[in-house]
């Protein structure tokens, strides 16, 4: 039985490998830019579900699909400082559920700018997945970017799923929970798909910097805590 699955890996392996010599990864923007159509209609898609047919039992939370997986703990990281990135060209879901408060941000903004500093809003960055998902100030956010008025969004935490799609080449995505409306699954699938695509990617040329060099810091505190516990 042993040996099967040894075959079984490296015929998934070896096809994995000839996929990705296909896939120009040198052009990392375009998946980014794919993600940004992705984003848009699953925000929609969660629009219609959450306020226009009022199906809330049948729509889970975006994040809650999104930041748990199966087999694989993710890591969530705290921004110390949170950081401004612009909005132009950012894949950005919005978790939009309520729509008397589209209308009062509607009408708020009918006499006003956005303004950043005074929003309540917090906001994760996914990597590799290379998009934003808005946890708190959903419905302020969504509606600055509706009427263009939304220019940067804040980050305060980047949510870390690389390593449950290192281990999900064939794009099958078991190791993720699954999400109950059809529609959204498929986009998110693609989403994690164009994110697999990604991390394999220059991360230098895609991902900001300041999100990269969070990411780095967690992980070398956590091998300096692993280090600290084998000396004892």
């Amino acid at each position: 039985m042993n040996r099967i699955k040894e075959l079984v890996a490296k015929v998934n392996y070896a096809r994995e490998r000839k996929r990705l010599r296909k896939i120009d990864l040198d052009n990392p923007e375009k998946f980014l830019a794919e993600n940004v159509e992705l984003c848009k209609k699953i925000t929609d898609n969660y629009y219609y579900h959450r306020i226009l047919k009022k199906n809330h039992s049948g729509c889970a939370a975006i994040e809650r699909w999104m930041f748990n997986t199966k087999r694989f703990t993710f890591k969530e990281v705290e921004i110390d400082k949170p950081v401004l990135l612009s909005t132009r060209g950012l894949p950005i879901i919005f978790s939009v559920w309520d729509q008397l408060r589209v209308r009062d941000a509607i009408n708020y903004f009918k006499q006003g700018e956005f303004d950043q500093n005074k929003a309540d809003t917090y906001n994760y960055y996914v990597f590799p997945l290379g998009i934003v998902i808005t946890l708190q100030g959903n419905h302020s956010q969504y509606v600055a970017k509706s009427c263009n008025k939304l220019d940067q969004i804040e980050i305060r935490g980047v949510i870390d799923i690389s390593e449950a799609l290192k281990h999900d080449f064939l794009h099958n995505f078991k190791n993720f929970n699954r999400f109950p409306q059809k529609i959204s699954r498929k986009y998110l699938h693609k989403l994690l798909k164009n994110g697999y695509y990604l991390l394999k990617s220059d991360h230098q040329k895609i991902f900001p910097p300041e999100i990269l060099k969070a990411i780095d810091e967690e992980k070398n505190e956590f091998e300096h805590t692993l280090s600290t516990l084998g000396d004892i």
